[in-house]
């Protein structure tokens, strides 16, 4: 009955996601890393791009009247981007076929069910099969943050290099393991160097991953003569998500944590920190994701990542404060 009802949730959270994924129009920020990933070699962005091809998309900005164009201009007018370019690189092939974002959305639902898998397979070692499945609940609780799960954005593909160094350190031991941790160092700048350290608990050696930013962070200095630049743009992103929180989020608190389950959530995965010992890498992993997710600027995409940490956080705090109460129950139904 565990595995039918789990089947059933899992059904339902993907229509949930298809139906966002063809309805939904396009953000900004997909639609630049759509151009980002189009143009490679080039790392060059304009807020050209938006302003003479999508206009329409100007209203995000426009909800923040003051200095319109400087805030624009400071987001997108950048002689490098300041992320690393591996998601765009993988991208590459796919927007070269079709710019459609409904199609593309469609390979980023693909990429939420390889996670998914991997994620149960994590759990299928710790806590049996059927409280591996409770984790799907959460998408349950977090439903109206599913859309951006699905954003056709870097970070999508950034959490896809993060669960697969995972399974190839754990699940199916594999040198692949490398490549993968490679990747995640360079999908974006500082999250994607912090969601290296949980794995460190699995696999001291690929802390040597983190190396691999090196030439990426070279070419930013040969581009703009600057070796500050990356840090300076983190401070420009820095000032533009905290007047997007003081003018939109603070007011809007509580209907925000209400919309988006973050109530519940936190009731059953807050308790995963007195866990911290037995499973250190899982645990980091919650805490790293709330800081993103929480301390970003609360964009959509970026809270939606606390998902993928509760979907592995409530099956172990089941497991350990309910025990064989909970398996038994599952067991019978």
């Amino acid at each position: 009955m565990a595995l039918i009802l789990g089947t059933f949730t899992a059904v339902l959270v993907g229509f949930g996601l298809i139906s966002y994924a063809t309805t939904t129009p396009i953000h900004m920020d997909e639609y630049f890393f759509i151009q980002v990933s189009g143009q490679l070699p080039a790392m060059a962005t304009t807020s050209d791009w938006v302003r003479n091809d999508k206009p329409e998309l100007l209203k995000t900005f426009a909800a923040y009247p003051e200095q319109f164009d400087n805030r624009l201009a400071l987001s997108y007018d950048q002689p490098i981007r300041a992320h690393p370019p591996a998601p765009a690189m993988v991208a590459y092939p796919l927007v070269k076929l079709t710019e459609n974002i409904a199609l593309l959305r469609i390979v980023s639902i693909a990429i939420v069910g390889v996670i998914g898998y991997i994620v149960y397979r994590l759990l299928e070692r710790r806590v049996g099969k059927n409280l591996a499945l409770t984790g799907l609940l959460i998408p349950l609780f977090c439903s109206n943050l599913l859309g951006g799960l699905v954003w056709f954005y870097r970070d999508t593909f950034m959490f896809l290099f993060f669960f697969l160094t995972w399974y190839f350190i754990e699940v199916k031991p594999s040198k692949w393991r490398w490549l993968t941790a490679i990747l995640l160092v360079n999908s974006k700048f500082g999250i994607g160097l912090l969601l290296l350290l949980p794995l460190l608990f699995r696999d001291r050696k690929l802390a040597y991953a983190s190396l691999s930013f090196l030439p990426f962070w070279l070419g930013t200095v040969a581009v703009t003569g600057n070796p500050f630049y990356l840090l300076e743009q983190w401070q420009v992103q820095g000032s533009i998500m905290s007047y997007h929180v003081s003018q939109y989020v603070l007011p809007n608190f509580w209907h925000l944590a209400i919309a988006w389950g973050l109530i519940p959530y936190a009731l059953v995965t807050l308790p995963c920190l007195k866990l911290i010992r037995r499973e250190p890498a899982i645990v980091s992993f919650y805490l790293i994701i709330l800081a993103y997710a929480f301390g970003s600027g609360w964009t959509e995409y970026l809270v939606a990542s606390i998902i993928y940490s509760g979907m592995l956080t409530f099956p172990l705090v089941l497991h350990h404060f309910v025990g064989e109460k909970a398996e038994a129950v599952l067991a019978r139904t």
